[in-house]
């Protein structure tokens, strides 16, 4: 199961509620300074993974977080877990 906490996109939530955090998927820029949009304005996890949700039930954008190390390791061994 693709779980947003374990996703390279996923923005923990400031408050003790983790279902309150965020989707940095595709963040924009701001066509004004160039500088990615503000967190507090990105998109929440739980709306994004409804049904008509960028990333839907089933974690369509899912892009498994792993350290570079990690990551390197996986193409060498030719993909990455969740593939």
């Amino acid at each position: 199961m693709n779980l947003c906490i374990n996703c390279r996109y996923f923005v923990k939530s400031e408050t003790t509620n983790v279902e309150h955090s965020k989707c940095a998927y595709n963040r924009p820029k701001s066509l004004v300074s160039g500088e990615l949009v503000p967190v507090e304005s990105l998109p929440f996890c739980q709306l994004e993974r409804r049904d008509n949700g960028r990333c839907g039930i089933t974690g369509d954008n899912f892009d498994l977080d792993m350290t570079e190390e990690e990551e390197l390791a996986w193409k060498i061994m030719g993909g990455k877990p969740n593939e």
